[in-house]
């Protein structure tokens, strides 16, 4: 829908086996392209279809269309949305009757298609435009993945109309109504469990699909909804079972699903149906949107715990191959690493020894021309030891005594 910011091109292909050699197959070629203003608010999505159904016996009847379709957000609140779109399509259909057969082309009990089935054909196509309206609303989390949503339909609604025979009168298609909800169940940055609903109704004639879908994420730095691994199982009250499997990677999607019937095997002569989808993904570079996307994913801990800490740049030391007058770049601290620098600096500090306080070596200048002489490339510090008393060799260290607590013994002893 309209919160998406990435673009999606994707390819559907159905084959449904009927009774005897009656059949029916579909080819989708779809793309959805979000829209967004150069103050990156989005204003809808734009929609693109390419469709081509065969149906009926050695798949005589044809089906060729496009449609345009663009749907619209009206944010609530930072929780509630709308979503209104509307569908525009043209379509052509044709009977070949070059795959027709009559009782003249049956010999011997069987069908010859070489044989002249004595009738003569008109090649006759029937165009029409269809519009299509919906209307949805979503629910969704703090951190703007969806939790709930639920949306209505109506196909055909302008009642299009299509003529197969010169002197047939045009009949207008039946209008479909469609119902459709999801609902989140349970949700952690490992896995989720969901519920999905369809159903339909065309002239008097009802359809009803329910299940689950459990996604499992397959990638510590996305949330599920972004990565993952799907697997569904759905039933039908017309005795049919559907399992769905659903890859979804970053730049691209993978689905296959397949139903199959159970309980009367001759129900409506249906044997079984496939479906495959293939779809590739592109990642709109900018600024994401506010709403509807995964932009608080670094406040989750499957997310936090994989990644890795940047390398401390202020603890590198300088190199005189730079120049004196210039000025190290200072890198940058978030609040929680600028406050934990602080707690090592003021518990951490190093406490030097007595002998190493004794030994410590001051450097020799006190000017300020000196000062500046000694940032130079060719300058190197020169250091001058603390003067120290002179003592004999055949005297004890006045120094390492007092260290040592012994000085005052010898004296008294002395």
């Amino acid at each position: 829908m309209s919160g998406n910011d990435y673009q999606q091109i994707s390819a559907h292909y159905q084959k449904q086996a009927l009774a005897g050699n009656i059949g029916a197959r579909s080819m989708i070629l779809s793309g959805q392209f979000p829209l967004f203003s150069r103050s990156n608010v989005p204003f809808g999505t734009l929609g693109v279809n390419i469709l081509r159904q065969d149906n009926g016996t050695a798949y005589l009847f044809s089906t060729t269309g496009a449609v345009l379709s663009y749907n619209y957000t009206v944010r609530i609140s930072s929780q509630h949305h709308l979503v209104g779109g509307v569908q525009g399509g043209f379509f052509s259909r044709k009977i070949d009757w070059n795959k027709a057969t009559t009782r003249n082309q049956f010999a011997d009990g069987q069908i010859n298609p070489s044989l002249d089935h004595g009738e003569i054909f008109n090649d006759y196509r029937s165009r029409a435009f269809t519009t299509n309206v919906g209307l949805a609303y979503y629910l969704t989390d703090a951190r703007g993945e969806q939790r709930f949503h639920v949306g209505a339909g109506m196909i055909n609604a302008n009642k299009g109309r299509f003529t197969y025979l010169e002197n047939d009168e045009s009949q207008a298609e039946p209008v479909k109504w469609i119902v459709y909800s999801q609902l989140r169940l349970i949700s952690n940055p490992f896995f989720e469990l969901g519920t999905n609903m369809y159903w339909q109704q065309e002239s008097k004639f009802n359809d009803f699909v329910g299940g689950l879908q459990l996604n499992k994420g397959i990638n510590p730095r996305k949330t599920v909804s972004e990565e993952h691994l799907g697997l569904g199982i759905y039933y039908s009250p017309d005795h049919s079972a559907m399992l769905s499997m659903q890859l979804l990677r970053q730049n691209m999607l993978l689905g296959v699903s397949y139903s199959m019937p159970f309980g009367n095997k001759d129900l409506y002569g249906i044997q079984n149906a496939a479906e495959v989808t293939l779809g590739w993904r592109l990642q709109r570079s900018g600024k994401k949107a506010a709403y509807l996307v995964g932009n608080n994913r670094g406040r989750m801990p499957a997310y936090n715990a994989k990644r890795s800490t940047a390398k401390k740049l202020e603890n590198r030391s300088p190199s005189i191959k730079y120049k004196s007058n210039s000025k190290a770049v200072r890198a940058f601290k978030t609040k929680a690493s600028k406050k934990a620098d602080a707690r090592s600096r003021k518990f951490n500090r190093k406490m030097s020894s007595y002998k190493s306080r004794a030994k410590k070596e001051s450097p020799a200048y006190k000017s300020k021309s000196r000062l500046r002489s000694i940032f130079s490339k060719k300058s190197t510090f020169k250091y001058r030891k603390v003067k120290r008393p002179s003592y004999k060799k055949n005297k004890p260290n006045k120094w390492k005594l007092k260290r040592r607590g012994l000085l005052r013994r010898n004296n008294r002893r002395n």
